[in-house]
């Protein structure tokens, strides 16, 4: 029980934050408050309720000739009705859970009606910062309860998370129903503050990937290269290809076998099979992970891949031309065309290096070995041949 004052430890508690009604009720019996409050746990019928006081006490209660103040989750105790006496904010999920036992056990002897709320779904709050570790995760009861942890304006809140002894750090939550929480995380998610690397495609309840179209339509057309520091030169090669693809009206597996027909080229070449994983990848990024390639430093690197594997084949189906075509992946390479790999190369160089001397005193163990055994068997002989001498 607390003692709600104009002044005083209590005078910014708050109602609690729970579905069923609460009420202020007006007493003439206690000289010291004005009114108590109450939760309405069930209606028995009409103006009969099963109720649990300021005590946490379970009664049956007539409310037809009360004075009662309806009153709001989770909101601060009115000024003009103090000094009132109500439940604390404090009040743990176990004390109303037994409250609420009692309160049925009560309504089956009395033949309550169905258990009154003021709203239709059940809700909490939710940490709502997607950047937050515990993100979707259920506000502790303990922090929701104390006015210098958690700070209320509507269905919107500030939760301090630091522990005892911590600087002091917030966070932001929601007020959110079960019944909205799955669409409600997809939204913080997906919605318009993601990460511009993933795409805005809502998840089908069947699970189905997109169409390619779909992602394309979905993807930032304003996304340039800069975002990838001086790796790349020149024009967003990726938003070539997927506005390609698109116009065709095909999905990119769909277009890549229309290619290799209309040009002439073998699907069973090295270079058609490397084409054809080019665009799987290409799809699998978008209809897939969901990512925007738009947005993929990766997805930049295959599509150049195939612009020039195209143009390539274009100019001989057969042997495919790539003559003069190195710009199209010179991120790749230095002016030689040698791959930019130099601290990759010297580890190679080391390991052939230990590898090398390994060898050679293999070798070099191998022949003194062989030359001691040779030694052995020219004294065997030596020695056979001077004892026939003496014999003879």
């Amino acid at each position: 029980m607390t003692e709600i004052t104009d002044r005083g430890p209590h005078a910014r508690d708050r109602t609690l934050d729970i579905d069923e009604i609460q009420f202020l009720m007006g007493t003439e019996a206690d000289l010291r408050f004005h009114y108590w409050g109450y939760i309405g746990l069930l209606r028995v019928r009409g103006s009969l309720w099963i109720v649990a006081d300021a005590d946490g006490d379970v009664q049956q209660k007539d409310l037809a000739d009360e004075e009662i103040l309806p009153l709001q989750r989770n909101e601060e105790y009115p000024l003009e009705n103090r000094p009132m006496y109500v439940l604390p904010m404090t009040t743990t999920n176990e004390d109303l859970n037994r409250m609420r036992m009692q309160a049925r056990m009560l309504a089956d002897i009395l033949g309550a009606e169905a258990p009154a709320s003021s709203s239709a779904a059940s809700s909490q709050w939710y940490f709502a910062d997607p950047a937050f570790s515990e993100f979707g995760a259920a506000v502790p009861h303990d922090k929701v309860g104390r006015p210098e942890y958690f700070v209320v304006r509507g269905a919107s809140a500030l939760v301090r998370v630091d522990e005892v002894g911590e600087e002091e750090d917030w966070t932001y939550a929601e007020r959110v129903s079960e019944e909205d929480r799955t669409g409600w995380v997809v939204e913080k998610r997906e919605g318009a503050g993601r990460d511009k690397r993933l795409l805005a495609l809502p998840v089908t309840s069947a699970g189905t990937t997109p169409l390619f179209r779909e992602v394309n339509a979905s993807s930032d057309h304003g996304a340039g290269l800069e975002r990838f520091g001086d790796i790349f030169e020149g024009t967003l090669a990726t938003g070539e290809v997927m506005d390609g693809i698109t116009a065709s009206g095909m999905e990119p597996m769909t277009y890549c076998a229309q290619f290799f027909s209309h040009t002439g080229v073998s699907p069973k070449a090295s270079g058609a099979i490397e084409l054809s994983n080019h665009f799987f990848t290409l799809w699998l990024m978008g209809c897939v992970d969901r990512t925007d390639p738009r947005h993929s430093a990766a997805a930049e690197h295959v599509c150049r891949r195939i612009l020039q594997q195209q143009v390539a084949m274009r100019r001989d189906p057969r042997s495919h031309n790539y003559e003069n075509l190195e710009p199209y992946m010179a991120h790749t390479s230095d002016m030689t065309g040698v791959l930019k790999a130099t601290k990759f190369e010297k580890h190679v160089a080391d390991r052939n290096r230990d590898r090398a001397n390994v060898m050679k005193q293999m070798r070099l163990a191998r022949e003194e070995t062989e030359q001691r055994e040779d030694k052995t068997d020219k004294k065997g002989k030596g020695q056979k041949n001077k004892k026939k001498e003496d014999e003879g």
